[in-house]
């Protein structure tokens, strides 16, 4: 008889970015570093990545590149 289960998946975070600061804003960078950020991990097998913030600047620029807003909230914890 199964009581109860609970599922553990590996989840992909993208991560902090930097770009020197004479260059922030200009050239169109974030985007361009975030498309081969995203090159990358999915030649590596990754299918879903999830980004975490608060800033409304770099919440509109992840909707611009094709991320969508998740409901809820996220909670995490060091192993």
């Amino acid at each position: 008889q199964l009581i109860g289960f609970w599922t553990g998946v590996a989840l992909v975070h993208l991560g902090a970015e930097w770009i020197e600061p004479e260059y922030r804003k200009k050239f169109g960078i974030a985007p361009k570093l975030c498309a081969l950020t995203l090159q990358e991990l999915k030649s590596q097998g990754a299918n879903l990545v999830f980004a975490v913030t608060e800033d409304e600047v770099r919440g509109a620029l992840l909707q611009r590149i094709g991320f969508e807003e998740i409901p809820g909230k996220v909670y995490g914890r060091l192993l």
